[in-house]
């Protein structure tokens, strides 16, 4: 890590010392821990320093460096971040294979997650711009569909050495579904942050969704095997988002075997990819000068169906992630507000255009809409 630190960094950054190993293996800890604290993306048993690569050694550091109160700390956490940023570019531009590493592509969500929502303007344009390689990287190795996930099962008359084997085949399988859902969820955190286009189409998500927290957190191969045995299998093992946008009561027959947190979670984000379409299709249609009937009456239609299925969620989602149900208040709010006004108003385009933002939210204060959202 020292020498990645010192070759990449060249002469820009003096290095007179640098943390202790056991300084940096709690930072690593810290840096894992943080993730388990939603959904649990990278695997803390299977987890070997002495076999990972220093970009995702150094990203890791960098996260558990920002989780602590003390700035020198978290100065630190930003220029290993520059480092892990640094690094990463080197190797795709020396070897571009290693897109289908996965540890590279764990390293590239660290610093993506850390940097996009920083609060550093360069940073944060820079993680917005490098999203798209590495979605480009889990699209084109096929991470998105489900043709590239096998059915990892254990059989009760396994032995160790069989069991140990199936775990980590698991486990390197289900590090792509949450990687591939984290992304996603990431994303679409963006497109509302930065009101842009989300990159990922919630139709082309085929994968099945990720396993059971439970199971997924399993300290051993043996233990597992023990619960996998346990948990009853069904034909819907195989659920995926799109799967679950596409059926009228997707919450109300998830299997045991499913994460029904992230479940919940990627659906909610699945829900406000449609919304986010609804409201594009709505402000062509303000600026349109044909007046189709037809149009009208399906956004009309589409409003309904939104709001409705936002509104059978919300028992479901009270029991989520405070994030979750911040964005599930923000998407039924959204269906009834031109967001893109709201930060014209604020001075997003300058003043004239704040002027002229003020008249629409003006006229839309006295209608139904207005009233709905605010409630």
């Amino acid at each position: 890590m020292y020498r990645l630190v010192v070759t990449t960094a060249d002469a820009k950054v003096s290095v007179p010392t640098f943390p202790s190993a056991q300084c940096l293996d709690v930072l690593i800890k810290v840096g894992i821990a943080k993730r388990l604290e939603r959904d649990a993306w990278i695997h803390p048993y299977i987890f070997d320093s002495e076999q990972s690569r220093s970009e995702l050694l150094i990203a890791l550091v960098a996260a558990g460096c920002v989780c602590f109160g003390v700035p020198a700390v978290n100065r630190t956490g930003l220029v290993l971040l520059e480092i892990a940023r640094v690094a990463l570019n080197k190797l795709i531009e020396e070897d571009n294979s290693i897109t289908r590493d996965l540890q590279y592509l764990q390293a590239s969500m660290l610093w993506l997650d850390i940097c996009g929502f920083c609060g550093y303007r360069r940073k944060m344009e820079n993680a917005e711009s490098n999203l798209q390689p590495l979605v480009t990287a889990l699209r084109r190795c096929g991470k998105f569909d489900k043709a590239t996930y096998q059915t990892i099962a254990p059989a009760a008359d396994d032995g160790p050495d069989v069991a140990e084997t199936k775990w980590r085949r698991w486990v390197h399988d289900e590090s792509y579904k949450r990687l591939v859902y984290h992304v996603f969820e990431h994303d679409m955190m963006v497109c509302m942050a930065k009101h842009r286009q989300p990159l990922i189409s919630y139709a082309e998500l085929s994968l099945p969704l990720p396993a059971t927290r439970r199971l997924w957190l399993a300290p051993s191969s043996g233990e597992w095997h023990k619960l996998y045995l346990e948990i009853p299998t069904t034909q819907n093992d195989t659920q995926s988002v799109r799967s679950l946008l596409a059926s009228q009561n997707p919450m109300f027959c998830l299997p045991d075997s499913i994460d029904h947190d992230l479940a919940t979670t990627m659906h909610l984000y699945g829900v406000s990819a449609q919304v986010w379409e609804y409201n594009q299709q709505a402000a062509l249609l303000g600026h349109s000068n044909d007046d189709d009937p037809a149009l009208r009456l399906w956004l009309q239609n589409r409003h309904l169906s939104l709001f409705g299925r936002l509104k059978s969620m919300t028992k479901r989602v009270q029991s989520s992630q405070a994030t979750t149900c911040v964005n599930h208040v923000y998407q039924m709010m959204s269906l009834h507000v031109n967001i893109d006004t709201v930060m014209r108003f604020a001075g997003k385009c300058g003043e004239a255009e704040a002027h002229s933002a003020y008249q629409d939210l003006k006229s839309w204060s006295g209608e139904q809409s207005a009233r709905t959202a605010v409630w």
